[in-house]
């Protein structure tokens, strides 16, 4: 009698919660910016028209699927099959008249034109560089040679959005309960513990002391609540998430969860750990060119997905697709939703009766492309829906038994960990990475290293862009030095500013692979053995742009498992933003070493290679005094003319720069290291 009256009384309360909401200003704002894009991307169509020209295409190889550029010819480099039966999949678009590219930011799906051709549509747009676009896409034929590219003018997300929005308003029960929880968030109560019983996955990590609250809290659920969890970087956030998969499955296969993320890469993640599972029936819904090939099995092209007990997509994929509109899960498993905005998460939630959001609120924000940056403010709402996350939002409100913090972190050796956990965490990440240290020559001897470039120039490009030569040259010496000593090492090199990053990308050809040379928001999410972050800003007005964004400095500085080497002019970076840079520089210091650009010459000549930075060393900004590029000492009388000495290598053979002069005046001069043959440096 007591379970049925509680019932009745939830069910009243439910009633009434969802006829306050109607009136909740959230709604109103989200609706404001939701009609907003969608104007915005009916506009754009009409005016981003751009001609291109095909640069480049690769076809897979219809025998072993290997993806190889066309102008390698018509037979497979790793099979020798006759690659004309396979499929085009990728191509590099060249905007002619060197257009800028940025036009199509926060555009999915690309059309291109072209005279005696059929239109194409439905290109997904992967990456913008300049004035080039690499789209992905799968058709028999390659793309026309040149013709003209535009926004595939599709509105339908932001009208499924709005829709949602709109019965929230009229107080729809389809989205009471999502509604009670907005005016009333954790109204339910905490989430109960459910034993965690059941077979262990021999092939997964055991889930640590809180990984296992978690879970044991997403499988007590009740429909109608939230359970927030909080994952720094490198605490096992996909581990949570497939472990909750498959114990939810293992219990109860009947059950179905919708498992979704604001990128593909961040389904694909937990989509494979789950691939073992023979109880886990995985369907994906997504474009197949933004599928990798080992989960293409797993997509469903028909209507229906009732034998399925998981369905995994994108949340605005997620929420076009007509199988799901009628469909209902138990529950909603939301990664990274530190980067899903309300009108997104709002959308997504009536899918599902449980909702769990994993994401890191120090981490990168919602992306702000340019649609969302016009979008005028005119009440703090506004302002939260345009620049914040759903979760970060809801975070503060919900009690503090529905949220829980995730402190083992198994990624960063414990220096650089405890950089990390110390500015940006309170210091409340436990350090338990296994790795062992990279064996690198001084002063990379360590896990922490900030080599100070010193005041050099700094320069914008056609768009706008800031790039640093001195500090690509440095970049090009300090993985030259990993590379001769580590060769097998996983190296990232990621820089602030694109522009930099094709500079490095140029520069570092056969020694880090292109993929692995990212801007620090395109790395978000990924890790490497040794990673050089390029902070790029030197000027005399301590200008740092949006290196001031803490958020954006934590996903910089954790990216790295052994060794993380930042480059940068410490002056410039301390003097615009000293609450932040600071007290990095500071960590550095105790944890690390700060090493000036003479310690990297030493290090190139104790490996044995030529260092790059010496042709590019400015060590006083405005002097203009030509200097000598051919190898040897200046002659004598020269320097005496001009009052100085001028010094030389330890091995006798190079001017060294100024700022590496001053450093072996002070710590004298090293022993010159003798050249390593192959098998040593092996």
């Amino acid at each position: 009698m007591v379970k049925e009256w509680d019932g009745d009384l939830e069910g009243f309360t439910a009633i009434v919660l969802r006829e306050q909401a109607k009136s909740d200003p959230l709604l109103d704002s989200t609706m404001r910016f939701i009609e907003h894009l969608r104007d915005y991307r009916e506009n754009l169509a009409e005016a981003a028209v751009r001609r291109y020209e095909a640069t480049e295409q690769w076809i897979e190889c219809p025998k072993c699927e290997t993806e190889v550029p066309t102008s390698n010819g018509i037979h497979c480099p790793n099979c020798g099959e006759d690659m004309r039966g396979g499929e085009y999949v990728r191509a590099i678009l060249h905007l002619v008249d060197d257009a800028d590219g940025r036009i199509y930011r926060g555009i999915d799906s690309l059309t291109v034109r072209s005279a005696g051709f059929p239109e194409y549509r439905g290109m997904s747009l992967d990456r913008i560089q300049g004035s080039n676009l690499w789209v992905s896409f799968r058709r028999y034929d390659p793309l026309p040679d040149e013709g003209i590219v535009l926004p595939t003018a599709s509105v339908e997300m932001f009208e499924a959005q709005r829709s949602c929005i709109r019965q929230l308003q009229i107080g729809s029960p389809r989205t009471g309960s999502l509604a009670a929880e907005l005016v009333d968030p954790g109204w339910l109560g905490t989430p109960p513990r459910v034993p965690l019983d059941g077979k262990r996955a021999h092939h997964l990590p055991d889930p640590n002391e809180e990984q296992a609250e978690a879970v044991a809290r997403v499988m007590g659920m009740r429909p109608g609540q939230l359970y927030l969890i909080q994952g720094p970087p490198g605490t096992g956030k996909t581990t949570a998430i497939v472990e909750s998969i498959r114990r939810i499955l293992g219990r109860n296969p009947n059950s179905s969860i919708l498992l979704s993320s604001h990128s593909n890469d961040a389904v694909d993640t937990g989509q494979e750990r789950l691939l073992g599972f023979s109880h886990v029936r995985q369907a994906r819904i997504a474009e197949p060119g933004k599928v990798p090939k080992r989960l293409r099995p797993t997509l469903v092209e028909g209507d229906d997905l009732e034998p399925y007990n998981l369905v995994a997509g994108t949340v605005n994929r997620l929420t076009i697709d007509s199988r799901l509109r009628f469909k209902v899960f138990d529950w909603l498993i939301l990664d990274e939703a530190n980067k899903v905005r309300a009108n997104e998460a709002l959308a997504v939630m009536p899918l599902a009766k449980r909702w769990v959001m994993i994401g890191d609120l120090n981490q990168l924000p919602p992306v702000m492309e340019e649609a969302a940056s016009t979008f005028k403010i005119t009440t703090p709402l506004d302002e939260m829906v345009r620049d914040d996350s759903f979760y970060g939002w809801i975070w503060d409100k919900v009690s503090g038994s529905s949220r829980i913090l995730l402190p083992r972190q198994y990624r960063m050796r414990e220096p650089i960990g405890r950089v990390v956990s110390d500015l940006f965490y309170e210091g409340k990440l436990i350090h338990e990475a296994p790795h062992p240290r990279m064996p690198l020559p001084w002063p990379f001897d360590r896990e922490l290293v900030w080599v100070d470039t010193g005041a050099q120039d700094e320069y914008r490009d056609a768009q706008r862009s800031v790039a640093n030569e001195f500090e690509v040259a440095l970049c090009k010496d300090i993985t030259s030095i990993i590379r001769r000593r580590v060769r097998k090492a996983k190296l990232a090199v990621i820089a602030m500013y694109n522009s930099q990053v094709n500079r490095l990308q140029g520069a570092l050809k056969g020694i880090v692979p292109p993929d692995d040379i990212e801007s620090v928001d395109a790395f978000e999410g990924r890790e490497s053995d040794g990673v050089i972050l390029s902070l790029v800003r030197s000027n005399d007005r301590a200008a740092i742009g949006f290196l001031n964004d803490p958020n954006r400095v934590n996903v910089a500085i954790s990216r790295a498992k052994k060794l993380l080497v930042i480059v940068g002019d410490s002056k410039t970076v301390i003097g615009g933003a000293p609450e932040l840079f600071g007290p990095l520089f500071e960590h550095c210091k105790e944890e690390g070493l700060v090493a000036g650009v003479g310690a990297v010459v030493t290090a190139c000549q104790r490996v044995g290679i030529r260092s790059q930075v010496q042709r590019l060393s400015r060590p006083h900004r405005g002097d203009r005094r030509t200097r000598r590029r051919r190898r040897g000492q200046r002659p004598a009388g020269e320097a005496v003319a001009n009052g100085e000495a001028a010094a030389l290598s330890p091995n006798g053979e190079e001017p060294l720069p100024v700022q590496a002069q001053a450093e072996i005046e002070a710590n004298g001069a090293p022993e010159p290291a003798p050249v390593e043959s192959p098998t040593e440096a092996e």
